[in-house]
């Protein structure tokens, strides 16, 4: 108890965020919540925290108010939890109050529901008044945490009154659970929530919900939204769809690309980047993207869901979000990027609406079927198969052991178009998927296993077209070989064609399936590089079908024992000749001691994965000479850690800045810098020339920040890089959120300018220190909610030959725009270039 009077004088002092005061009060109060676990609770105890929750601090007795009423379960105490509840929601109501002090009641307060009727209701009235927007959004986080069904009808019921940024919050949180998303349909079937106030990217997630009663009735929702001019779109799309499947004129469709789609489209050599690029789209067929051609927001992206702003001197601009921070948010669209000061912003308006612009059928058949025959001819030999409606899991969680990313996981390192041997296939990031899902597990495992008890024995996805072959990414398991019953079948899928007749294609342990957790060969499939990550594989097998006719329908069908069958893409072929490609190696090194059919091959050579494109131009001027490495997956290297970084680091005026993503750049220009940055993740990277420079780089006493990605365990057969440069690594993170960063050691020359503690939106590592490996002195730790422990953020490695500094930090722009970062980057060069 003393504890917790003593960390509210010192938060006082520090003037630290009522959120961290809480922490601390609720972490000095953990002894105690033993002991209210025995019947040792002693009445001078009792009395110490009646004290407490009777402060005329809000806050204090805020966070000790839901300790006392957990324990009190004979009413003991109900006198002064009745009167400091009456307490508290006048102040929350009390506009006057500072909004942090509000913000922290509510969580507290809402601890407290199960105790008083009128909690719940004053909590959700803050939405639907004037109530400043960081209290509601504290308000509608809070709201998210909890499991009442009437939440739903809540958050829907002032769903409207809410602004844009916040409707996006409270979208997100209705589809949490299924009893809030089915309250958000009935609020839209009655009209209580107006259709075109969700737009077409809202509707799209529901169309696409998990929960079939949700999409059914969100389906109809639609073709209401849409009314005659849906009707019209589809008579439109209908009439021209025999047209642009016919052969076209490829020389004038690139025409025609260059002068309407090139503004805002990558393909190839040509175009922008304001939309979605469109490399390796041509898989999808001409039909389906005549779709997203005329109906652009019949299914929309929500990284490219347009945004208008009207700012206070009348201008108007629209876009897609590409940065933001608290300070300015950036839009881009066909003419480019534009900072806004969010000062200046009178009105901002999420239109729902894809950034594409409707009206394209002006081009007529002719020109439509020559623009789609220019993007398909590349690709016109393949054809993505949809899994959507198959997909069981997401690679964000734990697919086997538990849900938990340490109970088995296979993160993507890479999504979107990826091309395998020849072969494209459509990897989908669990972030572009309506449902969240974008992985097929089958049942398997041990009886008592995640994988076992959660997942189904059988899915079906829908084909509608014929094909010669069928190619499939994936071929690994939870408990595959060299564990399980080789030879045995693992995975069957059935091909029923139009007809009725089937074909059976079988998968076996051993032969076309491994264990997913290392790269470890197997004859009949080979092992794909750069797309799973942290060590994990995934493989492709291909299949020549027998059957001809059009294909209704696929079913995957596990045996349901031993192993746990997964697939991440299926891609069909109209040709039955062989596919060979350059972008992927040969079949990977086994794991060590083991080859095909457990043979000894350890000394197999593995071929390098293809590199990186060189940097345009690498110059040096005066200053510090500073080259950042990156490239890889799972991050947007050039937005933030080439353009964002790159800019920073020049307006400072103390350093000559390049970035680069080649090993070769690397290695040319190594010698010539003072500092390296290294926020690379990808495999690419690790040439032997290279690993040889970055070494050479450090016996000479030169400077590395190790950034973000560049403290993850990325390369498994080089042990050295994390062990003796980054004195551990991190295997896992929490789900993208915010969180506090605490200062350990402010005395430090890196913490110079940085607050004791800050807040930020990120990635927070769980970074180990390797005990065999160089020591590192911790300088910010951040502590997870999900892991309930606490990593290091910032720190410098006790390296006997170079400084070294860590700096976990960096995800995306909410980081890379923070004054905090930019502060901690900076220092990080200063400090390591001496």
């Amino acid at each position: 108890v003393d504890a917790c009077v003593h960390a509210r004088q010192i938060n006082r002092k520090r003037r630290h965020s009522a959120n961290a005061l809480k922490a601390s009060l609720l972490e000095s109060l953990a002894p105690a919540a033993r002991l209210a676990e025995t019947p040792a609770w002693s009445t001078e105890l009792e009395q110490s925290l009646r004290k407490l929750a009777a402060s005329a601090d809000a806050r204090v007795a805020g966070a000790v108010l839901p300790f006392i009423a957990k324990r009190d379960t004979k009413g003991a105490h109900k006198d002064i939890v009745s009167a400091q509840v009456k307490s508290l929601l006048s102040k929350l109501a009390d506009a006057s109050q500072p909004e942090a002090t509000r913000a922290s009641l509510v969580p507290n307060l809402l601890g407290l529901r199960a105790g008083s009727a009128e909690i719940l209701p004053a909590v959700v009235k803050l939405l639907g008044s004037s109530a400043p927007a960081g209290l509601q959004r504290s308000v509608i986080e809070a709201l998210a945490e909890l499991s009442d069904a009437g939440i739903g009808a809540s958050l829907a019921t002032v769903y409207p009154q809410l602004n844009s940024e916040l409707q996006t919050l409270a979208f997100n949180t209705l589809l949490r659970r299924n009893d809030w998303t089915l309250a958000l349909v009935n609020a839209l079937e009655s009209g209580a929530v107006k259709l075109d106030l969700l737009g077409p990217a809202n509707m799209h997630r529901l169309r696409y919900s998990p929960n079939p009663d949700v999409a059914k009735r969100a389906d109809a929702l639609w073709v209401k939204l849409r009314g005659d001019d849906g009707k019209a779109k589809d008579a439109l799309i209908a009439k021209l769809t025999p047209e642009v499947v016919k052969p076209g004129n490829a020389t004038k469709g690139k025409e025609l690309f260059t002068l309407n789609c090139a503004v805002c489209h990558q393909f190839g050599a040509l175009g922008k980047s304001a939309g979605p690029p469109l490399n390796g789209m041509g898989a999808h067929g001409p039909a389906e993207l005549l779709v997203a051609i005329l109906d652009p927001n019949r299914e929309v992206d929500a990284t490219f869901v347009a945004i208008s702003i009207e700012t206070k001197d009348g201008e108007i601009h629209d876009g897609a979000v590409t940065r933001e921070n608290n300070q300015l948010v950036v839009l881009a669209n066909a003419a480019g990027e534009k900072e806004i000061r969010k000062a200046d912003i009178k009105t901002r308006r999420n239109t729902g609406r894809s950034l594409m612009p409707e009206g394209f059928e002006a081009l007529g058949a002719e020109g439509l079927r020559d623009i789609l025959t220019f993007i398909c001819e590349s690709d016109a030999r393949f054809r993505f198969i949809d899994l959507a409606s198959a997909f069981t899991a997401s690679t964000r969680d734990g697919l086997y052991g538990s849900k938990e990313p340490s109970g088995g996981a296979l993160p993507l390192a890479k999504s979107g178009i990826v091309p395998a041997y020849g072969v494209p296939f459509n990897v989908l990031a669990p972030e572009k998927s309506p449902s969240g899902k974008n992985v097929m597990v089958l049942k398997g495992g041990p009886p008592e296993s995640y994988a076992q008890k959660t997942f189904p024995l059988t899915v079906e996805a829908k084909v509608g077209f014929a094909a010669k072959q069928l190619h499939f990414l994936g071929n690994v398991g939870g408990w595959a070989f060299p564990y399980g019953q080789s030879k045995e079948t693992s995975l069957k899928v059935i091909v029923h064609y139009a007809g009725g007749k089937t074909e059976e294609l079988s998968f076996k342990n051993g032969e076309d399936i491994a264990d997913y957790i290392r790269e470890v060969d197997v004859p009949n499939s080979k092992f794909v590089r750069g797309i799973a990550g942290n060590g994990t594989q995934v493989r492709l097998a291909s299949r020549k079908l027998t059957g001809t006719g059009v294909i209704e329908k696929l079913s995957f069908i596990s045996a349901g024992q031993g192993v746990a069958p997964t697939t991440l893409a299926v891609t069909a072929d109209f040709s039955d000749a062989p596919v060979t490609g350059a972008d992927a190696p040969p079949s990977a090194p086994a794991a060590k001691g083991e080859g095909k059919k457990g043979k000894k091959n350890a000394d197999a050579p593995a071929a390098p994965p293809a590199l990186p494109p060189r940097a345009a131009k690498i110059e040096w001027g005066t200053g510090t000479k500073v080259l950042l490495i990156g490239g890889g997956s799972s991050h947007d290297f050039q937005r933030f850690f080439n353009l964002a970084d790159v800019a920073l680091l020049k307006a400072t005026g103390k350093f000559s800045v390049n970035y680069t993503e080649s090993p070769l750049d690397f290695v040319d220009h190594v010698k010539t810098v003072d500092v390296l940055v290294l926020s690379v993740n990808t495999p690419a990277f690790t040439t032997p020339a290279a690993r040889k420079a970055l070494f050479e780089h450090v016996a000479a006493g030169k400077g590395v920040v190790l950034l973000h990605a560049g403290v993850w365990y990325n390369y498994a057969d080089w042990p050295e890089y994390n062990r003796e440069l980054a004195g551990g690594g991190s295997r896992g993170h929490d789900r993208l959120g915010e969180y506090e960063v605490k200062a350990t050691n402010a005395a430090h020359p890196i913490m110079k300018g940085v607050p004791a503690s800050f807040r930020i939106t990120d990635e927070l590592y769980y970074f180990q220190p390797d005990a065999s490996g160089t020591p590192i002195e911790v300088l910010a730790t951040a502590t997870s909610t999900q892991k309930n422990a606490t990593y290091p953020q910032v720190f410098v490695v006790k390296h006997a030959q170079a400084r070294i500094a860590g700096l976990t930090l960096g995800h995306d722009a909410r980081a890379h725009d923070l004054p905090e970062f930019k502060t901690l980057l900076v220092n990080c060069i200063e400090w390591v270039k001496k």
